[in-house]
């Protein structure tokens, strides 16, 4: 029983350690969004993915275990949850932002069909109704 109390609690911590990276990735990826460094914020999505697949398999792991939880479990699992929330934060502030810039490039491409579309009115292109190349030689 204490085996498994410990395991538990060392999955717990390991648990709370990655979560906390992924925290910190979080938050550098705000800095990435505002320089609009894409292939940064890319290369960050990607490692936090792959954060939050070790999350999974430390879970499945914690429900193989049936004891009851202690104080110190407790405790580590409300820590767990408080950076849950703080990433959380961070993300929907992420998306606000990423909305944001998406709706300023789609004002700007359709600017641009505007003043394609005005071009074309003002300067229409002449069909050609001969060939390009005439054979003068006969």
């Amino acid at each position: 029983m204490d085996n498994k109390r410990q395991a538990l609690e060392e999955l717990y911590l390991n648990k709370k350690n990655i979560v906390q990276e992924i925290l910190e990735i979080t938050k550098e990826m705000t800095k990435f969004i505002s320089a609009e460094e894409i292939n940064a914020l890319d290369k960050h999505l990607t490692k936090r993915q792959e954060l939050m697949d070790k999350v999974d398999e430390i879970d499945k792991q914690i429900s193989l275990i049936h004891i009851p939880e202690s104080q110190q479990i407790q405790y580590i699992k409300s820590g767990i949850k408080e950076l849950i929330k703080q990433i959380m934060a961070c993300d929907t502030q992420h998306k606000e932002d990423l909305s944001k810039a998406q709706l300023f490039v789609k004002q700007k491409l359709k600017e641009a069909a505007n003043r394609k579309v005005i071009k074309q009115a003002y300067y229409p292109q002449r069909k050609q109704n001969n060939g390009y190349f005439i054979d003068n030689k006969k």
